[in-house]
This record gives structure tokens, sequence and C-alpha cells, in this order.
């Protein structure tokens, strides 16, 4: 009793430590295994192991070579406040810092973390414990003309075995014996389709622009758009953002988008009736004394040498030429913006030269840009007065999936619950919650230690999953073999394992077997999910269970799969190569 005690003082005291309890304890456990070592001993170890081993906040690295974890080295560690990296000199000879750092040699798995080992022992340990647990259910699988035993989900379907066999009959046809076979379906369920809830009407329009009608978008003589001057920025941002709105209007009440209505845009340049010349005027002149352009060609001169009708092709060309820059930046700043494409038509530009003061200013150089686009019509999307559950399922079907419920399906727990689901063409998923997890089992492991079978005006089966989930669930008699899981094996290539086809219909007719409306043992896998509405769900697997009498079987002997085949199997193909010896060694290293 005094050992108690003082062991019980010590765990209190290690349990407050950080990180370091969980190695110390597992120290402790090795230590207790030790039948060499007497009580008193064994405590003054215990006593000294609390004392000397220190928790310093710090990750430990260790270098492996091809997976080799049992003889991974020790090469330092990472202080686990500061970050800093602290390498022993085999790490040194190990990790070139030069040319990468530690993050490299992590992703590429020659450098572990403790905390990488630890979950790696766990994680084998847990496999080896569930292949273990399915051998056991395996080994107690026949069950000997009775009516209880044990067997495996696996379905019949993809296998050459049943659930169980040699199962006790309900007492006619000379006591046929049994087999019990399984495969997945689809249970029943319902469409969930909120009542619809409609936003406002909202109606979006372009009108037509008159880009720079009151500010300077060229430098004099020059035809790029001048986006150092912050008024001609905003002028073209502001009108790409009502473009831009236009087109990510959702579609109209007809389903046509607007972008499909944008069909006729047009932009026309014109030139005030100032004289062209081969110098840029302000601010462009700060900078350069060149033209961005030649003129199309026309030969330079002196401006007082220049032909009138030199002139007007000048001015021509500074009006065509601005609108196509300008046209040239719209279309490029929408395709950024939303990835779309939209197509704008030059107008035959409008040379004002010759025409006097009058037709001087910004109104007479602007760029007329017509949208020529319709009023756009639809029903708002926003979540404004909708509801959260009308906003989720909105955002659902965005996601390419339907929403529904599994009514009345059996759980784990002796009980039935509503479980929503969506679905897609591979299946059904639930959200991965603490109701999914409480009442139904993971597919890691298909181990059914426990099965009862009940004969009686209302057989039943009980079903017992690796997790200790029992579901009870009736069962029916099936007259013609119509039930889904009969149809199932039936339809499957290795369908003669179970039915060999020459049964007498009076012998199928005492099949009793899962009844279409009652709901199916349901699993979820972990290792299958999807992402939806920013929630993870869980893809479901769902069973049901059929009673075959023994003399339909296509072969003489029932064989079940070997450990060797069982290790084959998705639960358990975890490279499972590690004796607990090397796994004893491994947890050594995550603990040192």
């Amino acid at each position: 009793m005094v050992y108690q005690n003082i062991f019980c003082n010590y765990f209190i005291f290690i349990k407050k430590r950080h990180k370091m309890d969980r190695k110390i304890l597992s120290e402790i456990k090795r230590f207790k295994l030790m039948s060499s070592y007497d009580p008193k001993e064994l405590l003054s170890e215990q006593i000294y192991l609390i004392e000397e081993v220190q928790f310093d906040g710090k990750t430990n690295l260790f270098y492996v070579e091809k997976k080799d974890y049992p003889n991974a080295k020790y090469i330092g560690y990472i202080d686990d406040k500061t970050k800093n990296l602290s390498l022993n000199s085999l790490g040194q000879r190990k990790i070139d810092l030069k040319n990468s750092n530690i993050s490299y040699y992590l992703e590429l798995g020659t450098v572990v973390t403790d905390n990488f080992l630890e979950t790696f022992v766990e994680d084998q340990e847990r496999i080896m414990g569930d292949l273990n647990q399915t051998l056991k259910a395996v080994g107690g699988a026949d069950w000997g003309n009775t009516l209880q035993g044990s067997g495996i989900m696996i379905s019949s379907r993809v296998g050459t075995h049943p659930v169980a066999t040699n199962i006790l009959g309900p007492g006619f046809d000379d006591n046929i014996p049994y087999n019990l076979l399984c495969a997945e379906v689809t249970p029943g369920y319902s469409k969930i389709t909120p009542k619809k809830e409609e936003g406002p009407t909202v109606t979006v329009e372009l009108n037509k622009f008159e880009i720079g009608s009151s500010t300077k978008v060229f430098c004099d003589n020059m035809v790029k758009v001048n986006l150092n001057d912050e008024k001609n920025k905003k002028e073209l941002d502001s009108l790409i953002q009502e473009i831009v709105r236009y087109i990510n209007a959702p579609d109209d009440e007809n389903g046509v988008s607007a972008l499909s209505k944008l069909t006729n845009m047009t932009i026309q340049g014109q030139a005030d009736s100032a004289r062209p010349t081969w110098s840029p005027g302000d601010p462009c002149s700060q900078s350069t004394t060149e033209l961005d352009h030649d003129y199309g060609g026309v030969e330079k001169k002196p401006k007082d040498q220049t032909t009138e009708e030199e002139r007007h092709k000048m001015n021509k060309f500074l009006a065509t030429m601005r609108a196509k820059n300008y046209k040239d930046e719209i279309i490029k700043a929408v395709k950024e913006k939303t990835g779309k494409d939209i197509t704008i038509t030059e107008l035959d530009a409008i040379d004002h030269y010759g025409k006097g003061d009058s037709f001087r200013g910004p109104q007479f150089r602007s760029m007329i840009f017509t949208t020529n686009a319709p009023k756009h019509t639809y029903q708002s999307v926003t979540t404004d007065n909708k509801s959260s559950a009308v906003v989720n399922y909105e955002n659902i079907i965005k996601s390419g999936y339907n929403t529904g419920i599994i009514k009345n399906l059996p759980t784990g727990n002796d009980s039935e619950i509503d479980l929503q689901i969506v679905t897609n063409s591979k299946g059904f998923y639930a959200e991965a919650n603490e109701t999914l997890k409480e009442n139904f089992t993971d597919y890691t492991s298909v181990a059914l230690p426990k099965i009862l079978i009940r004969w009686g005006s209302t057989t039943s089966i009980e079903v017992t999953t690796w997790d200790s989930k029992t579901y009870a669930l009736p069962m029916v008699r099936d007259e013609f073999g119509v039930s889904q899981v009969l149809k199932s094996v039936k339809e499957s290539a290795d369908s003669a394992h179970f039915m060999n086809g020459n049964y007498q219909l009076r012998v199928f007719n005492r099949c009793s077997s899962y009844e279409d409306k009652i709901q199916p043992v349901t699993y979820y896998e972990s290792s299958n999910s999807i992402t939806v509405n920013g929630k993870t769900f869980y893809k479901l697997m769902f069973f049901q269970f059929g009673l075959v009498p023994v003399g339909m079987m296509g072969d003489t002997m029932m064989v079940f799969p070997s450990e060797e085949q069982l290790k084959a199997y998705k639960q358990y193909n975890q490279n499972l190569n590690y004796t607990p010896k090397q796994l004893q060694k491994i947890k050594d290293l995550a603990y040192m």
C-alpha cells in the first residue's frame, strides 16, 4: 500500500508536466513489465527517471534512411519557443543547411520528429490490434451449427466467403445450416429542398461613356493612355468596375447570362481642331522629345511645312490609335477581373482639324464608348433576409451536391436517428461531427466480434462492430429473392460461391433476408472525405444481410481469408512490417 501511495503521488506530479508526462508514463510502464525488478527497486527507478528527465521544450530530430525508423539516428532538436535549430556532429554531416533548410528534409522524409515517430508507432499498434481482432473474428466465423459467433463485414459481392457460416437454421428442412451474407446497398432516403426564398429583383445596365470629356487622357500628339495621371487611372477603373458588375450579375429569369448580351460594344475616337505636330505635349514632354508613333507613315516635316491633307491624316491617326489603345486597356482589365473575353468594335474616328477654336477642348478629343447593353434583370442571390438553412442549401447545390435525409437509421447505440446527408454520383456523405462518430462505426476494421441470430415469427440479427457498437435489426422472409442483398449477390461474378443454381424453390423460400424498407447497418470512412460548404463530410457505407442455406453453396468447403490476404485489404494495408520489438525501439527514440 505504501508503494501504491508513493506511486500515486508521483503520478499526480508528472501529470502536471507539459508534453513529457506521456513519455515518462510510457517508460514507467516499460519498467513495470520487467519482472526481474522487485517493487522497491522499481519505485527507485521511477523516482530517478522523474527527477532526471527534464522537459526542455524542444522537438527532437532523427535522420532516417529508407524509412528504417527502428535505426533512426538522433541528430539534434528544434527549440519550440525560439524555433532555433541545433544539430549534433552527425546532423551537421547529414544536413546541408547552406543549400536547403530543415523543412526540405522533413518533407523528403529523411528527417523526422519525435512526434512523427510517436504517431507512427500508435498507428502501427492500432492497425496491428485491428488485424488481430479481425483474425480472431475470422477464427470464430464458423459457428458450428449454433446461433452465435463472429464474422467479417466484407461485401459477399466482392469476396468468395460469407460473413459467417454454419449457422443453426430455424428447425425445418432437416436443420440445414445457413450462411450469413452481406452486400452494400442504397438506403431509403428523401431529398431535401428548403422552401425557396428569393431575394429582391435587381436590374443592372451599362450606359454610354464619354471618356476624357473632363480630363486629358493623352498627352498632345501622343496615342498611349497616360495612366500616370491619377485622374485618368481613376476614370478607367470606374469604367471597368461598371462593366465587371454587369458581367458578374447572375443569369436572368430565362437563364441568359449578362455577358452574352454584350454583343455590340463600340468605341469611337476624336481629335480636336488643334494642328498636330511632331513634338509631345505636357506632361510627356518632360520625359521625352520623341512621339510614341509615326503618324502611320506620314513624312516628318516642320509643322509649317505640312500640307492640309497631311494634317488631316495625322489628326485622324491620333483619334483612331487613341481609341484603339484605350479599347485594349478595357479588354485587358476586364479579362484580369473576370477571366472573360469581351469584344469592342472601333468606329470610324472623328477628325475635327480645321473646324476652328470652337472645336478645341476635352469634349472634342474624348472617346465615345457605347455598350449598347440592354437592361439585365435577375433575382438577387445575396443572403439578405434568407434563413441559414436556405443559404447552406444554395451553397451545397453550387458545390455539385444534393441534400437529403435518411430517416429511422439504426445506430450502434440501440436507437434510431434521422441523418442528414449530401449526395452525388459517387455516393452518400455525412458531416464529420460528433453525432456521426458517436452513433456509427469507422470502416477501419472489418471485424465483427459478435453476431447473434434469433429465429422466430420475427427473425432478427444483432451485429457488434469492432468498436463495440451493436446494431439490432429485424429480418423477413424473401419469397422471391428480391431483396437488395440477394439481388446484389446474384449479380456478382462470384455468385456461384453462394448460389449454385440447383436449389429447390421451397428451400430458397426459406431464405431470410433484409427487407428494402428496413434501414441498413451504417459505416463511415474517415479516409474518404470531401469538403462542402466549408465542412468535412465522410463517405458512408451501408450493409444489408441475408441468410442462405449452406445447401445452396456452389463451393463444398468455405475458406475465409488468411492473415496475408487480410493485410491486402485497405484497412490493414499499412506496411505492417515491424515486429513489437522494433516498434518498442521506435517508441524509445520518440520518448528519449
